[in-house]
């Protein structure tokens, strides 16, 4: 996207736009922005009164925009809700914990590789024991929840799980077909900026409706 930096600065804008809406508690508008930035950057094509690769560049865009934007800044709703911290660490906890445990096993155990093409890195018998050890310290952290009902902290575990890895192989897909291997250099751990949280991407949003649901019933 840099190739087109009006792109990057609009990305930019409607994240910051976005952390507004939360702060402001408009969840509304919050809903609707991806369609609002969509209508935004196609605009800029007829600004530049270009069309070369702007599908290319408004796609990318538009992805980013609802992956490290919308999805992401769903933290942002769960911090808002009554122990909204304790929440917080509570997931991201759990999410690094099933990713670290997913990595060191696949090493050791587990021949099963569905999505070898994607990525060797992850067995689905070293996935099966990261979601039961996952679990397990759901269980043994339920404190930090509002509620210590079982169906919380099991929701959380297979959220962190399932979520994690879906968030990890949908970046790795975009990293690979992009020829991308680091985005830039991360001061604590394994692996730039955006590894660190793209298993967040799709954590967030679906513990925040999970809780939501479990809360209230509905998740509108």
């Amino acid at each position: 996207m840099y190739h087109r930096s009006y792109f990057v600065w609009l990305s930019y804008l409607g994240i910051v736009a976005l952390a507004y809406t939360i702060f402001w508690d408009l969840s509304r508008v919050y809903d609707l922005m991806p369609m609002l930035f969509l209508g935004a950057i196609c605009f800029i094509p007829l600004g530049r009164d270009n069309y070369v690769h702007l599908i290319q560049y408004i796609g990318l865009s538009l992805i980013s925009f609802c992956f490290l934007g919308w999805a992401f800044l769903h933290l942002g709703w769960i911090a808002l809700m009554d122990s909204g911290a304790f929440l917080l660490i509570y997931i991201v906890i759990l999410t690094e914990f099933s990713e670290n445990v997913l990595l060191v096993a696949s090493k050791t155990i587990g021949k099963l590789k569905p999505f070898s093409r994607i990525t060797t890195k992850r067995t689905f018998e070293a996935f099966l024991l990261s979601l039961v050890l996952t679990l397990a310290l759901a269980w043994g952290m339920r404190h930090l929840l509002p509620v210590r009902s079982p169906r919380f902290w099991i929701a959380a575990g297979t959220v962190a799980c399932f979520g994690g890895v879906l968030g990890d192989l949908v970046m790795t897909v975009i990293r690979r077909d992009l020829g991308i291997k680091q985005v830039g250099a991360f001061i604590i751990g394994r692996g730039d900026f955006l590894r660190r949280m793209d298993r967040l991407i799709f954590v967030a949003p679906l513990y925040y409706y999970a809780l939501k649901f479990l809360m209230t019933g509905h998740v509108i």
